[in-house]
């Protein structure tokens, strides 16, 4: 905001530069529970969590796939952004969750604190305590991709939905993620790999979606980006998610 207001400079926003996603840990209870992780998804406010993480620079979109994306799709929206206290309260109440604390790891990077914080919060609401577990990257990711010591982890998801729904999908795959091998997920992916079709492939891709909502495999906050600052001498850039300084001069 400072350099915004000095004419020396121009800020350029990169929107998405990434998506935020919440994930859930399915080896072990309670996100080994359906029911849990419903009322998870049913619970939070997605937009609050955006708008304070990624505070002036953020999307709501309930796709996986970015704006544009020729498979960018809509379905499951209704499971998006619900901030239904009364619905996950029902869920919660089918769930195997009777009480005590839940682990949610993150990295020291602020807008995943402040991620982790919001669901925190939100939580408590409906009667899910939480802690959060701050490290640094190493340290999380190494906890994250093994079946013990975490319920929720979140991060950013930023390369793969600009390569494209099959790279969306290979982090899904054998429970990789999830850390509990989704059937569906595997069914889906490999017809996907096999498909020739553009039209069946974008069905196989509504298809992992619908899954990603109606399981809660996991959870996307929405999309973020970031700001990028030049020059006012620097004429005719376009932000990208990697600079690209090919076509641009610069003036005196």
């Amino acid at each position: 905001k400072r350099l915004g207001t000095d004419n020396r400079f121009t800020i350029h926003k990169m929107v998405p530069f990434g998506l935020q996603v919440i994930k859930f840990n399915q080896a072990q209870a309670p996100a080994n529970d359906v029911n849990f992780r419903l009322a998870v998804q049913a619970a939070l406010d997605m937009e609050e969590i955006m708008a304070i993480s990624y505070a002036d620079i953020y999307q709501m979109d309930p796709s996986w796939l970015y704006p544009g994306a020729a498979f960018h799709s809509t379905v499951g929206s209704d499971k998006y952004n619900k901030n239904d206290v009364k619905l996950a309260k029902e869920l919660l109440a089918k769930s195997s969750y009777k009480g005590g604390k839940i682990t949610f790891i993150t990295d020291n990077l602020r807008p995943n604190v402040d991620t982790a914080t919001l669901v925190q919060q939100k939580l408590k609401e409906i009667g899910v305590e939480v802690d959060i577990s701050v490290a640094d990257w190493p340290t999380v990711s190494k906890i994250g991709f093994t079946p013990t010591g975490w319920t929720f982890w979140t991060h950013g998801f930023g390369i793969e939905p600009y390569e494209g729904p099959g790279s969306v999908m290979a982090p899904w795959v054998n429970g990789l993620s999830q850390q509990a091998k989704d059937p569906e997920i595997d069914r889906i992916a490999a017809a996907f790999n096999a498909e020739m079709d553009e039209g069946k492939r974008k069905a196989l891709f509504d298809a992992f979606q619908k899954h990603m909502y109606d399981a809660a495999v996991a959870m996307k906050a929405g999309n973020y980006g970031i700001f990028q600052a030049s020059t006012a001498k620097l004429k005719n850039f376009k932000p990208y998610r990697i600079p690209r300084m090919w076509g641009v001069w610069l003036e005196p």
